[in-house]
């Protein structure tokens, strides 16, 4: 994965896609200025489907997600043997919900930034932006 790109959670994407004004400026900036597509998690869909699922998003906000990522905004990255490795590093009285947890380690595992408000996942011992 190149170093020049960066992932963000899922508050990050949804605030982004809904441009809500909860997202910060210099996360909309590294967004918004990534070389690269932004990489988003796996587990990020899975959120999503929860969302989707307890009526927190409508369904179409997943295809919207999908498309973003058909037409090369986002790229996914799937929760992999190196990912699993990485969540050694990130502590879980650090970051004790497992899919920040997996976010987090992704982000040690790619060596790259999260766009995260997460106080949690931002006190963790990897690179974020806000």
């Amino acid at each position: 994965m190149p170093t020049n790109t960066i992932l963000i959670d899922t508050h990050v994407l949804i605030w982004y896609l809904t441009k809500s004004p909860k997202l910060s400026d210099k996360a909309l900036h590294a967004i918004e200025n990534s070389v690269e597509p932004v990489c988003l998690s796996t587990i990020t869909l899975v959120e999503l489907v929860y969302l989707i699922d307890r009526r927190k998003l409508v369904p179409e906000f997943m295809q919207r997600v999908l498309q973003q990522i058909d037409d090369a905004l986002f790229t996914l990255v799937p929760v992999d043997i190196h990912v699993v490795n990485a969540l050694s590093k990130i502590p879980r009285n650090t970051v004790p919900d497992m899919p920040d947890r997996i976010i987090a380690a992704t982000s040690a595992a790619l060596g790259i930034s999260v766009v995260t408000c997460d106080s949690k996942i931002r006190s963790a011992d990897i690179q974020t932006i806000w």
